[in-house]
């Protein structure tokens, strides 16, 4: 384990006692802190945090720099919360000879599902908003944590016409979460080349990725394409299963299985193919409109040539599905 040694330091972040023994957690605290701290903020970084942390003889509270204190015991907290929700199934039964079985005693009895699933969504909670903690501090201090500054899992988000959480929630509500944003750009890019590149043109759009919008290509920018990335990457984060709704924000999905989500996203199968299925029209309605808006106005974009765009297996065009469902 990178941030945790023993049960006591669990006991800190976690506000309920399941289990006596760290032995019993150890896999999913590693399994945490693998998919939810290295894979994020990258391995140097990680590095970085995890020496620190053995510096101060596996003790937080004595590492002297106030930030990268806070960064660890953020960690810890990431660790502790995501390891209990991961731990659970396994601390509610037992494995022998004679199958699997629950554990109860005269003194104690299981808990009704209703109580295990708010112990799961508090754990949830925790564990999710100690992400943006963490994320949020890390680009807060790039001289600080310039490790992770300078990593692929942060420089690949730079990479895209929208390059910011706050920036995808203006066109598509994801609670401005920059965890969310970091597991759905790989959806983005899938958007932009399959996209995006072939109605408008790969070298126009690489240069609006890659300049600064001013007049009318800003417009086009900020008021067509944008918002017709946004949404379609959010489509393809529901049908993916990278995110489900609560409240009406698209929260990371971390049990990743609609039928076994119940508790956290009540939409029917036939709900989610509805939801796609307009944001599939509303996505391709701003990329068309852009289309509109550019030949409207010819003059103002000199670089812009209209592309060649093949159709598919003898279907005409939509402009209601452009060619994403092509």
């Amino acid at each position: 384990m990178k941030f945790l040694t023993n049960i006591a330091e669990v006991g800190q972040h976690v506000a309920i006692n399941m289990t006596n023994s760290i032995n019993v957690l150890k896999s999913h605290i590693e399994k945490s802190e693998n998919l939810y701290i290295s894979k994020l903020i990258g391995g140097l970084e990680t590095a970085d945090l995890t020496a620190a942390y053995i510096a101060a003889n596996r003790n937080a509270e004595n590492i002297i720099d106030a930030d990268i204190k806070e960064a660890v015991l953020i960690c810890q907290k990431i660790a502790s919360n995501l390891g209990y929700l991961s731990a659970i199934p396994m601390l509610n039964v037992s494995m022998g000879s004679t199958g699997i079985k629950v554990i109860h005693n005269e003194e104690s009895k299981s808990a009704f599902q209703w109580q295990v699933t708010e112990v799961k969504d508090s754990l949830q909670e925790i564990g999710f908003n100690s992400i943006e903690d963490l994320l949020e501090l890390l680009e807060s201090k790039p001289l600080v944590f310039d490790k992770y500054a300078a990593s692929p899992e942060y420089q690949i988000q730079k990479q895209f016409l929208i390059k910011a959480a706050h920036d995808f929630n203006q066109h598509f509500n994801i609670g401005g979460s920059r965890f969310v944003f970091a597991n759905i750009c790989y959806l983005m890019k899938r958007i932009e080349d399959q996209v995006v590149k072939k109605i408008y043109g790969v070298d126009f759009f690489n240069i609006l990725k890659t300049t600064i919008p001013t007049g009318k290509n800003s417009i086009l920018v900020n008021e067509y394409i944008k918002p017709g990335i946004a949404i379609l990457t959010g489509s393809k984060a529901i049908i993916e299963r990278q995110v489900t709704f609560k409240n009406g924000v698209a929260q990371f999905n971390f049990k990743g299985d609609f039928e076994n989500n119940q508790e956290s996203a009540a939409l029917t199968k036939f709900q989610i193919q509805d939801i796609t299925n307009q944001l599939d029209i509303d996505g391709n309605e701003y990329l068309q409109s852009g289309i509109e808006y550019i030949n409207k106005n010819l003059a103002d974009f000199p670089d812009y040539t209209e592309p060649v765009i093949k159709k598919r297996f003898g279907k005409p065009n939509d402009r209601t599905q452009g060619i994403f469902k092509h």
